[in-house]
This record gives structure tokens, C-alpha cells and sequence, in this order.
């Protein structure tokens, strides 16, 4: 697997999971 992509992959997990968590906190 191509690192660039990966760190992509990983990078944009990373946003899902924060952008997740403020959702949460708003609930």
C-alpha cells in the first residue's frame, strides 16, 4: 500500500472520529 494514501486514509479516519465526537457532545 502506498504510504501517501495511507496517511490519507488514516488522516481523514482521524476527522470522521473527531467530527463523531462532537456530535456526540451535542446529544
Amino acid at each position: 500500500m502506498n504510504d501517501l494514501f495511507f496517511c490519507i486514509l488514516n488522516t481523514s479516519c482521524i476527522y470522521l472520529e473527531h467530527i463523531a465526537i462532537k456530535i456526540l457532545k451535542k446529544l
